[in-house]
């Protein structure tokens, strides 16, 4: 991938926000760019939501801060309060399809399936091809066991992301394998450049939803010890409900110090 991946570019963001918060401490703006480091670079969570606070009390109308807020809160399972901040900032940017679609990851997080499955159809309807509807719609039906459906907004995607070949192999291995078929094909043929160095933890959903618990811990652990910034929803993840009671799992988790 050309650019910097996010582990380089936060460090830097981060230097760049504190200078601007030397020369005005009251712009919301670095202050929610610092809180965004402190969460996904520095897995912060306390200093992340003391920023993130920090930003609104600065700028309540800024709707990023009330957006990224939104996914601080929901990784450590404050659902609710997750759900109400992602609204609040499609009330100051209703047009916006990357934070309806984030009310929609909200309701994700908080198992509202329903909700969130009507929430990324009125995102789709904002922007029909904004690739992260169509994979929240896909993740959201297969927790509910939708499986035709969630094939169909995977490939979807697959195909904004500028594969129709995959799209149409990853369709042929559901209809020959069903959705384990499809599962495996997935894991064995996304390309990693998709992932933007998330591929461990991305990989580890995919052997969850397979049944294969013990490789989604073993790419959880690589995903650790890679510092994949994903790794902050660990908690809070769905998809990785039927891991919650391996000591494996536990032990990942226990390493990330989320707050009590």
């Amino acid at each position: 991938m050309l650019g910097l991946t996010g582990s380089e570019a936060r460090p830097k963001a981060k230097a760049a926000a504190l200078k601007a918060l030397e020369l005005d401490d009251s712009l919301a703006e670095p202050h929610t760019t610092l809180a965004d480091n402190y969460l996904y670079h520095e897995w912060n969570f306390i200093k992340a939501d003391q920023e993130f606070r920090r930003a609104i009390a600065a700028n309540p109308n800024y709707p990023t801060a009330h957006q990224w807020y939104a996914q601080c809160l929901y990784s450590v399972g404050r659902f609710d309060e997750a759900i109400a901040e992602a609204k609040r900032a499609q009330e100051l940017d209703p047009l916006s399809p990357a934070i309806s679609g984030e009310v929609a990851a909200a309701l994700f997080y908080a198992r509202r399936y329903d909700e969130a499955i009507e929430q990324s159809k009125k995102t789709l309807q904002m922007d029909e091809n904004y690739s992260l509807a169509h994979l929240y719609l896909a993740i959201t039906y297969a927790q509910k066991k939708m499986y035709p459906e969630a094939v169909a907004e995977w490939q979807t995607m697959v195909t904004l992301l500028g594969d129709r070949a995959l799209a149409s192999t990853l369709g042929e291995a559901y209809r020959v394998s069903g959705f384990q078929g499809f599962l495996q094909s997935l894991i064995d043929k996304w390309p990693n450049d998709w992932l933007a160095g998330e591929r461990a933890y991305d990989t580890a959903q995919l052997f969850v939803l397979l049944g294969k618990k013990n490789e989604a811990v073993s790419r959880l652990q690589q995903a650790f010890t890679e510092r994949e910034s994903v790794m902050v929803f660990l908690r809070s993840e769905p998809i990785f409900d039927p891991l919650r009671s391996d000591p494996g799992f536990q032990a990942i988790v226990k390493k990330m110090n989320f707050p009590e």
